[in-house]
């Protein structure tokens, strides 16, 4: 049995966010406990009060918290992840090329992606698991679980749900402070956020995607395991108008020159 938590960011379109995007931690279940008290641990020793929220941004410092223990927390979290055998899905789409879609949309295919990425994992590994969303900023969010869980969900770009998601026994949503794996899908996400938006800051990037990528699901070792269309989703498959196919292609470019080697 495998749990997954989601996260997103950069919903709306700006001079520094070309892409929305969406990620999924998950892991076996019976690693819940260890990924709980680390974290709890990570933060104790850097000085998190109990209603301070242990994010990625930088804006979330508590004031209690130096900048230097703030950076290490959350590279401590990603040692933890590694550790603890915890995976990651990212996906990113264009806000240009979503432009004509309401945020409730865009968010949405985000989500239906993540969830079908997660059944696949499951479908190919005989598992089962539990999806476990952040707060969902949609009118009635619970009917939105419900259409997924009992129907596979709605159409999304012009696909009807293939049937429902029979290996995924639960949707629920939480929040950062209800649970520390909201704080481990936090952070990771923020930290494809950053490589996906932030690709300019080439220093932080190349510690970053390493580390992402080791952890994304895929086929293969190293840095040349197959993550594209597993735990790397970019959407839409095909891209029509040059311009937003070469934003696409600069991407997977600058992935690569972070990772070392051509993103595949």
């Amino acid at each position: 049995m495998y749990v997954l938590f989601t996260d997103e960011a950069n919903l709306d379109a700006s001079a520094a966010a070309d892409f929305f995007v969406c990620g999924g931690a998950f892991f076996p279940v019976d690693r819940f406990p260890a990924i709980h008290k680390g974290i709890a641990a990570i933060r104790e020793r850097s000085g998190y009060k109990p209603d301070d929220r242990f994010k990625f941004n930088s804006r979330s410092k508590p004031d209690s918290v130096s900048s230097a223990d703030f950076t290490a927390a959350k590279n401590e979290v990603y040692e933890l992840a590694q550790a603890e055998g915890v995976q990651f899905i990212g996906y990113a789409i264009q806000h240009a090329i979503a432009r004509n879609q309401t945020p409730e949309d865009i968010h949405y295919w985000g989500l239906h992606a993540l969830l079908s990425h997660f059944h696949l994992f499951l479908e190919a590994n005989a598992e089962y698991g539990v999806f476990v969303c952040d707060r969902l900023p949609f009118r009635r969010p619970f009917d939105v679980l419900e259409e997924i869980f009992q129907h596979g969900g709605r159409s999304v770009e012009g696909h009807r749900p293939r049937r429902p998601f029979d290996r995924v026994c639960a949707l629920a949503t939480t929040t950062i402070n209800a649970s520390h794996a909201s704080s481990l899908a936090d952070i990771l996400l923020g930290g494809f956020r950053f490589c996906v938006n932030e690709r300019d800051k080439d220093r932080v990037c190349s510690l970053l995607f390493p580390k992402l990528h080791r952890m994304m699901w895929g086929e293969g070792t190293g840095g040349g395991k197959r993550v594209l269309g597993k735990g790397l989703i970019l959407r839409p498959e095909e891209i029509i108008a040059a311009r937003y196919q070469r934003i696409q292609e600069e991407l997977l470019e600058d992935f690569g020159r972070f990772l070392g080697s051509p993103i595949k």
